[in-house]
């Protein structure tokens, strides 16, 4: 993404800060919401000129915010002052929102035990897992513009959104963002997608209400009913308009929905689909794997099942 300057509205009060797209960019979040894509329909949506700045508001405490400013430039927990036990607790609960991580120790409060099976903190953010879609619905305002729904599906990790009743895009950028917004919060969700796929990958029942019965193992068939499962797959001879190299296909399974991870763009060929369906089906096995290798943070090692 070029480099360019982003104002950033912090809180209630809107307080501004301008900052440097590329140190954003360390952000999950706002490296979605800053892609080329997006960034380009901000400006034909407010019909701005081309050298003026982008504007982007949050709901996020200035004082705050300047510390996820700190770990964004420096990637480290030592860049930050001392805080009290209530200022970690409220930072770690934004970094994890805005996807921000750091290389060194994990965010802990003095005289805190900590459990390595469970600690929080070794869970990345939802935006950089390519295995989660997130629907939220109830957005008022945000209506699709080609069926007048309002149920939007979210693939955090490429920054991308779909109406799950026609498939459009979210085509307005502020549609866009706050579509995201709303999955973000969605933390039920998330937490379900988690202990799904680590039911499967450990041989677990797994209730699936649309067939009235728990299963335990996910199959082609199974996969075609998990609502937040998405399969990555690469299929010979079925290449995009973007004419990327070996372009690799995010699906769907449950909402028969297929994009090029590389354009983004909605794949709508009719003899491509049903191969790239079939190929992601059969590798939904693969999926809980995957998703536990994305769960823990680059550079930790997960911690083996303790003894009973």
């Amino acid at each position: 993404m070029k480099s360019t300057s982003v104002k950033v509205l912090v809180g209630r009060d809107r307080t501004p800060y301008i900052i440097s797209s590329h140190l954003l960019e360390f952000s999950a979040y706002f490296r979605a919401l800053l892609s080329e894509r997006w960034m380009l329909l901000a400006r034909e949506e407010d019909d701005r000129d081309s050298e003026e700045m982008l504007t982007v508001s949050i709901e996020c405490e200035p004082d705050v915010f300047e510390h996820l400013l700190a770990l964004l430039r420096y990637h480290s927990l030592r860049a930050l002052p001392k805080l009290t036990d209530d200022e970690i607790f409220r930072l770690k609960k934004e970094a994890d929102f805005y996807g921000i991580e750091v290389d060194d120790t994990p965010f802990s409060a003095p005289g805190d035990e900590v459990d390595d099976e469970n600690d929080e903190s070794k869970i990345s953010s939802p935006t950089s897992d390519p295995t989660l879609l997130v629907k939220v619905t109830d957005n008022p305002g945000w209506d699709c513009e080609l069926c007048g729904n309002n149920v939007w599906a979210v693939i955090f990790y490429l920054g991308y959104a779909f109406c799950v009743h026609c498939g459009n895009d979210a085509p307005k950028y502020k549609q866009f963002a706050h579509i995201m917004v709303a999955a973000l919060r969605n933390s039920p969700v998330m937490d379900s997608h988690h202990d799904r796929m680590n039911a499967y990958l450990n041989g677990r029942p797994v209730f699936i209400s649309d067939l009235g019965r728990s299963v335990v193992e996910l199959n082609e068939s199974i996969a075609t009913y998990e609502e937040t499962m998405l399969v990555t797959v690469t299929v010979p001879r079925c290449h995009c308009r973007c004419l990327a190299s070996k372009p690799s296909w995010v699906v769907s399974l449950f909402h028969r929905h297929a994009l090029c991870a590389s354009c983004k763009r909605k794949l709508d060929h009719p003899r491509m689909l049903p191969l790239i369906f079939l190929a992601a089906a059969r590798n939904a096995k693969h999926v809980p794997k995957l998703h536990m290798e994305c769960y823990f943070r680059r550079g930790e090692k997960k911690t083996s099942p303790r003894p009973s």
